[in-house]
């Protein structure tokens, strides 16, 4: 699936000059596969390396924010213990700019640890292929219950 919205098109000043891909879409589906499976075989060098130098990170938790050299600071030495991140993923939608150089995607995963979680993120085209310039991991929350959540977040956040 492809959209090409026009407002996205003022982005193409974030590309880096580089060549189209031939199909981006299919290029993107195939580094989240590849992001995902690097990640649950631990290979920190693959799964870092899908990772821009100017990424951003967000994990679940609102005070989880990381640039790529803390998030590799984090994670790297888990992976290299043999710590996998299993995120399996469930559906995927990727959308790309109308210059083929940006793209952003959601997608549903199932996390053996917590089960149900949603990513987004913003990928760039460059000469090593696609990265990810943004990527944010969400658990979400039914509404019957949201209530109770947030009075658990609030009191957490109180308490920090």
């Amino acid at each position: 699936m492809r959209l090409l919205p026009i407002a996205l098109v003022s982005l193409t000043l974030l590309g880096n000059g580089t060549s189209p891909p031939e199909d981006p879409v299919k290029e993107i589906q195939a580094v989240l596969t590849d992001f995902h499976a690097a990640a649950a075989q631990a290979d920190a060098d693959r799964y870092l390396g899908y990772l821009a130098e100017d990424a951003i990170l967000f994990g679940t938790d609102g005070a989880e924010r990381w640039t790529f050299a803390e998030y590799e600071a984090l994670v790297r030495p888990y992976l290299e213990q043999g710590v996998k991140i299993e995120n399996h993923p469930v559906e995927q939608h990727v959308f790309v700019s109308a210059d083929e150089h940006l793209a952003w995607f959601d997608e549903r995963l199932d996390k053996p640890k917590y089960g149900a979680m949603r990513a987004t993120g913003v990928l760039r085209h460059t000469d090593e292929g696609w990265k990810f310039v943004q990527f944010h991991l969400a658990y979400p929350v039914p509404n019957e219950i949201l209530p109770d959540v947030v009075k658990l977040a609030r009191a957490a956040q109180h308490g920090r």
